[in-house]
């Protein structure tokens, strides 16, 4: 989880609406731009023009059709974060990923802007090496971040595809009570070679729900937390437990 701004409302607000309503002012401006040279074509006398209307008519109508996303998705992040206020200690924009949501129980989640990570909800717990949770602030983010490999698609699903079925098969139950379409789970140990204060995290576990329709399922987020919070920490027991096994 990479460390974001500084949890301020204005600043997140400031965030979203940059990231999904002005965007679709933008597309909508380019659509009535493309509109305008479809018109323009329509009226000439020459004949061959009519060949080019459907350049400029096609991109009108793609252009508003993202331009109306957009514009959705800014009302459903609206949404999304109000749900999830209440439950909230910090709420934070990471730079070039998207709102990371703090949440009272130590449970972090991450929502990625379109293209810069996985689209679904990404939940993480940092643990101490008794295996309590650890509840980050901003400030707490930004060293313990740097002691975890970064978050990204390719790299959960490699470490997914790695790790025992058994891990995914534990989250399961959450991934139906979302209604996602896939889960993918990692368990990252700090790197040695950072030093981390005194009572900081040993591990970070990571599960991401794939899910293209997150932004609509706030409430769900909201009653699934304790759940998702409880079945990160047994996975990070069971891999400790295969461990000593082994060992």
């Amino acid at each position: 989880m990479a460390t974001g701004g500084s949890g301020r409302p204005s600043e997140v607000d400031r965030w979203v609406r940059r990231g999904y309503h002005q965007v679709a002012i933008a597309l909508g401006a380019l659509a009535l731009f493309a509109t305008a040279m479809t018109v323009f074509l329509l009226v000439q006398d020459d004949s061959s023009a009519l060949f080019y209307v459907f350049i400029p008519a096609l991109l009108a109508a793609f252009l508003s059709f993202q331009a109306w996303i957009y514009e959705r998705n800014y009302g459903r992040m609206q949404d999304f974060l109000q749900i999830l206020n209440p439950a909230s200690r910090e709420v934070d924009y990471v730079h070039w990923q998207g709102i990371r949501t703090i949440f009272d129980n130590g449970l972090v989640l991450q929502t990625y802007n379109p293209g810069n990570g996985p689209n679904g909800l990404v939940f993480g717990v940092f643990l101490g090496a008794d295996g309590a949770v650890q509840t980050p602030d901003s400030e707490d983010m930004k060293s313990w971040s740097r002691a975890f490999p970064p978050i990204t698609s390719r790299g959960l699903r490699v470490r997914s595809r790695t790790s025992p079925a058994e891990y995914r098969m534990s989250l399961e139950p959450v991934r139906k009570r979302l209604g996602s379409d896939l889960t993918l789970v990692a368990i990252y140990s700090s790197f040695p070679t950072v030093v981390l204060p005194p009572g900081g995290p040993r591990d970070l576990v990571v599960s991401a729900f794939l899910d293209r329709g997150w932004m609509t399922k706030g409430r769900l987020v909201l009653s699934e937390r304790d759940a998702i919070l409880a079945c990160l920490r047994a996975l990070a027991t069971q891999a400790a437990t295969g461990l000593t096994r082994r060992a």
